[in-house]
C-alpha cells in the first residue's frame, strides 16, 4: 500500500500534466484499493461488529 501511494505521489509531483502520469496514478490507486480491501478493509468490519 505504501509503495503504491509513493508511486502515485511521485508521478503527480514530477510528471506534470502528462497523459502517462494520469495512467500511472490510476493504476497506483487501483493497486492501493485492492491491497486495502484484502488487508485493512475486513478489520474495520470486524471492529464495527
Amino acid at each position: 500500500m505504501g509503495i503504491s501511494l509513493f508511486t502515485m505521489s511521485f508521478s503527480m509531483h514530477f510528471s506534470g500534466q502528462s497523459q502517462a502520469a494520469a495512467y500511472i496514478c490510476a493504476i497506483a490507486l487501483t493497486i492501493y484499493i485492492a491491497f486495502f480491501s484484502e488487508t485493512w478493509g475486513p478489520v474495520m468490519w470486524v471492529m464495527i461488529g
